[in-house]
């Protein structure tokens, strides 16, 4: 498998002949560089930036990967090839998939397992891709991206049931699992009886701000990134503090990124019958390069957010030397920022005290300074996707070795 005393204790890259299968959603642009006739591949795929970052890591250290993925594009069976990395995608349907607990996207993704025969399987989130690595029969991970639970009771929807469903028979169904925070780990531990590993989510180099960073360039401006308009994300209480703090800075503006921020999207309904559009962007989702424009724009990183199982944005604006304000209460969120020294926690349930913080970091520019800087060397120390890919094989290993 990989001998040489695991290849020279995971330096890698030689004689590296481990073969991993990633199954998850992912973003193929980002992946380009290790495919064959990239510039004629039409399908993107669904995001998961995390994972596609993970694939890059394992790639750089020699790991041959194979990625079983969907999209909603793209209508049969595809397999985009490079020297070192093939991409087999199926499809997504966009209705009805929840009536049979998605199973003919996992018929797919078993297919795709069964003809590659990777050494080991490593799914991301415990629904479709986790269900199907476990139905394969080889040797797998799942690594726990989300709480089920948490997410149904804020979202109590038939769809939501469903996916509550699909994680419960993973969980009960698996072996292996990872997280990517201690406050999953006690969520998953809880559950399936076992101790879980943490394998945080990552980032690449080229995310690493090289020169300096300097706030209010051109006036205050606040990021807030999110994917969905809803109690969980919380931004509703972020509209509300942003028209209180334009009235003592009033050139201030905060930008709105993400699936429901559209400029006919259903955050833009809200705000406008509450009368809070003064000083806002709305810019629905991005891709990756604009989102780090973004970051470069900005001054502050707001994430009102109640409850995160992680919290990618929060690594991407430490990265760019964004300070951050986040939930002091919000799941995995504390963790991630090194418990507040590289980022300003707070109550974010309370309108007041978000105003109060994002007042205090745009006044104070030594405090601004301290925390970007603190931020960036903890993305630096804890999030680099090479250290990060390098654990995660230890663990491959681990798991083939048990199996």
């Amino acid at each position: 498998m990989l001998s040489e005393s695991i290849n020279v204790r995971l330096g890698l890259t030689p004689n590296c002949r481990l073969h991993v299968g990633i199954a998850a959603p992912i973003y193929l642009p980002l992946l380009s560089d290790y495919l064959h006739n990239a510039d004629t591949i039409e399908v993107e795929g669904m995001g998961g930036f995390s994972v596609t970052y993970l694939v890059r890591g394992l790639l750089s250290l020699g790991v041959k990967v194979s990625v079983y993925t969907l999209d909603p594009r793209q209508t049969k069976p595809l397999l985009i090839e490079g020297s070192r990395l093939k991409v087999y995608c199926g499809h997504f349907r966009t209705h009805g998939r929840m009536k049979d607990l998605m199973r003919l996207e996992r018929k797919q993704l078993e297919d795709f397992m069964a003809v590659d025969d990777p050494d080991l399987i490593h799914a991301h989130w415990t629904y479709e891709y986790a269900w199907a690595a476990v139905a394969s029969g080889k040797p797998n991970l799942i690594t726990v991206r989300d709480w089920s639970p948490a997410i149904l009771s804020y979202h109590k929807d038939l769809y939501r049931l469903g996916r509550f469903l699909m994680d419960r028979i993973t969980l009960r169904r698996g072996r292996n699992f990872s997280v990517n925070s201690p406050y999953l780990r006690e969520c998953v531990s809880r559950t399936v009886g076992q101790a879980v590993h943490i394998t945080p989510n990552s980032i690449p180099a080229e995310w690493f701000l090289k020169g300096e960073k300097e706030i209010g360039k051109n006036g205050l401006t606040l990021l807030s990134i999110n994917n969905g308009f809803s109690e969980r994300k919380n931004v509703g209480n972020l509209l509300k503090a942003f028209k209180i703090v334009r009235q003592h800075l009033a050139s201030a503006r905060l930008l709105l990124v993400g699936h429901g921020y559209e400029s006919d999207g259903r955050a833009v309904v809200w705000a406008q019958s509450e009368d809070l559009t003064d000083g806002v962007k709305f810019f629905g989702k991005n891709s990756n390069e604009e989102i780090r424009e973004l970051l470069d724009l900005s001054d502050i990183l707001v994430h009102p957010a109640l409850e995160e199982s992680f919290g990618m944005t929060l690594v991407e604006a430490m990265a760019r030397k964004v300070p951050v304000i986040a939930g002091q209460s919000s799941g995995a969120v504390p963790w991630v920022l090194s418990g507040g020294e590289a980022g300003l926690l707070v109550d974010v349930s309370s309108v007041d005290t978000l105003v109060q913080s994002i007042l205090r970091l745009a006044m104070d520019r030594g405090l601004w300074k301290s925390f970007s800087e603190s931020g960036y060397r903890n993305a630096l120390r804890r999030f680099s996707s090479n250290e990060v890919a390098k654990d995660v094989i230890s663990l491959y290993h681990q798991v083939i070795e048990e199996t």
